[in-house]
């Protein structure tokens, strides 16, 4: 079965997303369909939104200051290692060479959250999800999450995805498990969904 095959289905109702803003991802479905309440701000990908221009130098800054400034005992501080003294966009362009990409969220052309993640492989990894203070809450967070997993989705030669490494992950994908059947996905611990559920026919 296609992996989005499935899902297409329940992206088809909410084409509102595209209309309000083109270069938003079409993404929002998957919190919605988990019962979630959308806030007023759509995601965008941040290699999309630096590579058109308008807003590139946010985007690039906000990345920029996150990539110099991660937790000093961190898998991206341990692989990445110094940063060197370069331009915000040839600093992205180099992490984004290196499979690392992030879905960012605007208001008022200010970035008020983002989860990052990276490729390896056929898997995708969020590592690190922000929403500014005066925003935060734990359901945009959550809708973070969810916008990632549906992205995730959609990409070619991924068959599995990843938010976090544990618990909070787990809790955070509880929702999507009363629908993961219906979408032929299925959610594992650890925070993991595999978009082509294994068929028990060929198993068998």
């Amino acid at each position: 079965m296609n992996k989005t095959g499935t899902a297409q289905q329940y992206a088809e109702p909410f084409p509102a997303t595209a209309e309000r803003d083109a270069a938003a991802l079409s993404t929002r479905w998957l919190a919605e369909l988990c019962g979630l309440p959308s806030p007023h701000c759509l995601p965008h990908l941040a290699s999309i939104l630096i590579a058109q221009g308008e807003h590139a130098t946010e985007a690039a800054a906000h990345i920029g200051w996150w990539s110099r400034h991660p937790n000093a005992d961190s898998q991206f501080a341990r692989l990445v290692g110094p940063i060197p003294d370069i331009p915000d966009s040839q600093l992205f362009g180099a992490l984004n060479q290196r499979g690392y990409d992030g879905i960012l969220y605007k208001m008022d052309d200010k970035v008020i959250g983002h989860c990052f993640f990276q490729r390896h492989g056929t898997e995708l990894h969020a590592f690190s999800v922000w929403i500014s203070e005066q925003h935060r809450g734990r359901t945009f967070m959550a809708i973070a999450c969810f916008d990632f997993m549906a992205y995730a989705s959609t990409c070619p030669g991924i068959v599995r995805a990843r938010v976090g490494t544990g618990h909070p992950g787990d809790r955070i994908l509880r929702p999507l498990k009363l629908f993961s059947d219906d979408l032929g996905w299925r959610v594992r611990k650890g925070a993991w969904v595999d978009f082509c559920a294994p068929d028990p026919a060929r198993s068998a």
